[in-house]
């Protein structure tokens, strides 16, 4: 995930993004001679949101059964993300689907951080995954998901929902802990603005009062109403002020109020993975300071289901780069070598 730094990044590139119909994040390339690889646009329409979604498969020349649709984290991102990845999956004989977000690129629709949430995002990947599916290029290979961060959210809820039936799953450093669990992490880390709205002395504090927002909105479901959120949200805090969480323990507060964080905060991922039957990898690095590695590891391993290979790589961070800290340049995409040859011949023996 991106987080911070994608803010950032946002109010820089707006007027860019008016000039330039096929914009690029700054963070993304394309792959190096195209010209090796057949491609096909696809073009899919939400009829939900009434957008067009854009993205192109790339394809080997030679004979190939397989391929993947890489949906990355969160923030803007084109169909030129995980260009390095990209590039391995295709020499090693595996088609890859990439496609541009909403409000990114060639793609249509408003893109805005906080109010975007994991439906409808995942609605955006369901859509272009069916028209995916329909082409007759690719009729009869197996098609399957990389899912990065919260793009991995996206995938298993799909599955989860029925909306999309992949052959196989590559879920990479996304969360497996239920109800908010994730936040606590990165609150741990620093990160995403939450020390400044859990001023305490001692982590256990914070998550006691973390817990009365996470386990109050994790008692509804994806379809409450604004409203009904929001007397949620009341409940929530009339119970935290009882806890002694005043204005003196926040600078500013947000939390579970942003649309995409109350989204993720509903979200019962322990259930998805328990009921997951498709063929699938789960991966992460032991450097990762978004989703917890230990955490994680250790709630996936206790739902024994038999259907998800785990890979721990030692040293890698959030992008499984050896990078000390994530920096939002080309840099976080450029996958350490062990890490993305474990992706392709894992894909490679199914």
């Amino acid at each position: 995930m991106k987080f911070i730094l994608i803010f950032i990044f946002l109010i820089t590139t707006q007027f860019i993004k008016a000039q330039n119909k096929r914009f690029i994040p700054e963070y993304e390339s394309a792959i190096l001679n195209q010209e090796r690889f057949d491609k096909i646009d696809v073009n899919a329409y939400n009829e939900t949101e009434k957008i067009h979604l854009y993205g192109t498969l790339l394809m080997p020349k030679e004979t190939f059964e397989k391929v993947v649709m890489i949906v990355p984290g969160s923030g803007e991102d084109s169909r030129e993300n995980h260009f390095k990845l990209t590039e391995e999956l295709l020499l090693n004989n595996i088609a890859v689907f990439r496609y541009d977000d909403r409000g990114v690129s060639e793609s249509e629709g408003t893109f805005q951080e906080v109010r975007l949430t994991v439906n409808e995002l995942g609605e955006d990947m369901a859509v272009i995954f069916q028209k995916l599916k329909q082409l007759p290029a690719i009729k009869d290979k197996k098609i399957g998901l990389i899912g990065h961060s919260m793009g991995g959210m996206l995938t298993v809820d799909g599955v989860q929902k029925n909306k999309i039936q992949p052959d196989f799953m590559v879920q990479w450093a996304t969360p497996v802990q239920s109800f908010g669990e994730i936040f606590k992490y990165q609150l741990k880390n620093g990160l995403s603005g939450l020390p400044q709205q859990f001023k305490y002395g001692n982590l256990e504090d914070a998550y006691q009062i973390m817990d009365i927002f996470n386990k109050t909105l994790a008692t509804t479901k994806d379809t409450t109403t604004l409203k009904q959120d929001i007397e949620l949200l009341k409940k929530a805090r009339k119970m935290a002020k009882k806890q002694g969480y005043t204005q003196k323990r926040y600078e500013r507060f947000s939390y579970a109020t942003f649309p995409s964080q109350k989204a993720i905060i509903k979200k019962d991922f322990e259930q998805m993975y328990t009921n997951l039957t498709i063929p699938s990898l789960y991966i992460i690095g032991t450097n990762d300071i978004f989703v917890d590695p230990v955490g994680e590891v250790e709630k996936l391993k206790s739902l024994q289901n038999k259907n998800i290979e785990i890979k721990v790589f030692e040293g890698l961070n959030h992008y499984l780069t050896a990078e000390p800290e994530v920096k939002l340049g080309k840099e976080i995409y450029n996958i350490d070598g062990k890490a993305s040859s474990s992706i392709v011949n894992w894909i490679k023996s199914l």
